[in-house]
């Protein structure tokens, strides 16, 4: 019903733990022409965030009482600690997103978005994995996955699949390609 949709709406946009600002409304008519430029009317770039002082008090905690139960000092979770008071290995400077093929449509992701992992992440190696990238993967180091990895009937599933494979082989971060960054990774 109309009154349905109406309130689901309403649940999904009006949550207490979601910023007002960060809201998108869609433009008149609905529906985005197509071009990059309406993705960024659509999706203007965001102040702020992690980079001000690290997302709130509620973050602040959450991130303290992970670092204390690796046994660190807490204090936003920022340095040091790890499991018996080992530091944790660092983690790979890799960034890693896929597409089916080499272009992700710009009128479904604005080249800004991509470009700002980069910008923000200077020491960071960027790599967009293509689905035959995925597939020579699942190949060369998972090859007992193969069979699964081919019988699933969607793409996206492979692709999904893909993105665990990628972090296990290579470490680093995954992002997909309607991700923004605006502080880097690392501290």
């Amino acid at each position: 019903t109309a009154e349905g949709d109406a309130s689901s709406q309403a649940a999904t946009t009006d949550r207490p733990d979601h910023d007002s600002a960060a809201r998108v409304t869609p433009p008149a008519g609905g529906e985005a022409s197509g071009s990059t430029a309406d993705l960024d009317a659509l999706y203007p770039p965001e102040d702020g965030g992690w980079g001000d002082g690290g997302g709130g008090p509620w973050l602040d905690a959450i991130r303290d009482a992970w670092t204390a139960s690796l046994g660190g000092s807490g204090g936003g979770g920022r340095g040091g600690g790890g499991s018996g008071g080992r530091a944790l290995p660092p983690l790979p400077r890799l960034i890693h997103q896929t597409w089916k093929d080499a272009f992700p449509p710009r009128e479904l992701f604005a080249p800004r978005w991509r470009a700002s992992l980069q910008r923000v992440n200077p020491g960071w190696s960027y790599r967009l994995w293509t689905d035959a990238d995925n597939l020579e993967l699942v190949r060369s180091h998972y090859p007992s996955f193969l069979p699964l990895y081919q019988a699933y009937p969607s793409p996206i599933q492979r692709a999904d699949a893909a993105r665990y494979l990628l972090a296990h082989k290579h470490g680093g971060v995954y992002f997909d390609l309607d991700y923004e960054c605006f502080a880097p990774l690392e501290p």
